[in-house]
């Protein structure tokens, strides 16, 4: 390949020699003489050849969002209206029936004055009776409570509770209460923590 570039150089230059500067300026492309190339070698008047720069990762065609709270959260059951005629029925929030106090282990109870959660739970009250999985992911992190008044719930409010293990978890929309003595009516929708 030296001997060829050699070759190229020592021809252009004589013919610079031989040539007056008044033809050298006036000659175009056309007028120049070309090496025939031999394999390998770039094209002439091609810009030598350089390795290929190394290509960047392409950009993420979305970007990466941060997933919404309690989306990991699937459907068990919804709309499944219970009512505990007294302190002797809680509702079972895993199957969404009424069972006598004391006979599950994740239960909505009654007080005389506020529902009962079991000690190993968390409950969250919303602020109306929109509450969804979000919302109440979200405030079981920030503003859980242990105990549920029917006052801070109030009529037509909502609450949820999430089981021990956390891959439970209930939202209560409180139907009405009837004080110590009456029924208790909600409305739950149970959801399960996918994976």
């Amino acid at each position: 390949m030296t001997a060829a570039v050699a070759l190229t150089v020592g021809a252009a230059a004589t013919v610079l020699l031989l040539d007056t500067p008044e033809t050298v300026e006036a000659a175009t492309s056309e007028d120049l003489v070309t090496a025939t190339p031999f394999p390998g070698a770039p094209a002439p008047g091609s810009a030598p050849a350089s390795p290929p720069a190394p290509s960047a990762p392409a950009p993420s065609a979305t970007p990466s969002a941060t997933p919404t709270p309690g989306a990991d959260y699937a459907v068990a059951y919804r709309a499944a209206e219970l009512t505990s005629a007294d302190a002797g029925y809680e509702f079972d929030l895993a199957t969404g029936t009424v069972v006598p106090a004391d006979s599950v282990t994740w239960y909505l109870g009654r007080g005389e004055n506020e529902f009962l959660v079991p000690e190993t739970a968390d409950s969250y009250i919303g602020r109306d009776a929109a509450l969804g999985v979000a919302e109440c992911v979200k405030g079981l992190s920030s503003r859980p409570t242990g105990r549920v008044p029917f006052g801070a719930v109030g009529p037509r409010g909502a609450f949820c509770v999430r089981s021990a293990d956390g891959r439970s978890l209930a939202v209560v929309r409180v139907l009405s209460t009837a004080g110590t003595e009456g029924p208790v009516r909600v409305s739950v929708d149970h959801y399960r923590r996918n994976g």
